[in-house]
């Protein structure tokens, strides 16, 4: 059973620009239709508790004998401290295609979890993390990559290029986000199937999690 470790300053909607939410996850009640269209400019929208989410554009499309809507929301920035459940608003400011919010509650499935957290073996018995650093931490931007080892052979185990960024000469700050790391990683190896939530030093922002293109955790 997989466990997945949450780091906190990462939870948004990081869809890229071309991804589309679809008609059956936006709720369309609270609009009036005017005119259909490919709306790309004057979208405003409000909501949730994280800032910086914008809509690239709506494809507003509505046939109002059939009252068939097959309209589309595609996310251009996915901003950042979203979460799920935050209910996001949009109106278009000069009402030419369509009046009233458009609004969309935000699920698990429109979080890009590849960029925001770091899922654990399913199997295995684990001691720990390793980790390399490719830059100082004192020039304020540091690159690691962690894993873990564990000693069974047949289990490769994946490794994940972390970033961090902040204010340049305070290694002591990064430092304690390693370790930070090191403990969240035990924790989710102890015990499978929960969520581990990581929060991070004032001033150190975690800006990128992904799988490493080369190279396993260690074996023993």
């Amino acid at each position: 059973m997989q466990s997945i470790i949450k780091i906190l300053s990462l939870v948004g909607v990081k869809q890229v620009a071309s991804d589309s939410i679809a008609t059956a996850d936006i709720d369309f009640s609270g609009w009036t239709w005017v005119a259909n269209a490919i709306v790309v400019s004057g979208i405003v929208v409000t909501g949730g508790s994280g800032t910086g989410l914008a809509v690239s554009s709506i494809v507003v499309s509505y046939d109002s004998l059939g009252g068939t809507n097959s309209s589309t929301v595609t996310i251009g920035d996915g901003g950042a401290g979203y979460v799920v459940g935050d209910v996001i608003s949009i109106t278009q400011t000069s009402g030419a295609n369509f009046t009233g919010p458009i609004t969309i509650t935000l699920t698990e499935a429109m979080f890009d979890q590849a960029q925001d957290s770091i899922v654990t073996p399913a199997n295995g018995i684990f001691y720990g993390p390793i980790y390399t650093k490719s830059t100082d931490p004192t020039t304020g931007y540091t690159d690691i990559r962690i894993g873990l080892m564990q000693n069974n052979a047949g289990i490769e185990v994946p490794l994940y290029d972390v970033t961090l960024s902040g204010t340049a000469g305070d290694a002591a700050k990064y430092n304690r986000v390693f370790v930070a790391l090191d403990r969240a990683l035990v924790k989710a190896a102890q015990r499978p199937g929960v969520t581990v939530d990581l929060a991070t030093e004032a001033g150190v922002e975690i800006t990128e999690v992904k799988m490493a293109s080369a190279g396993k955790g260690g074996k023993f």
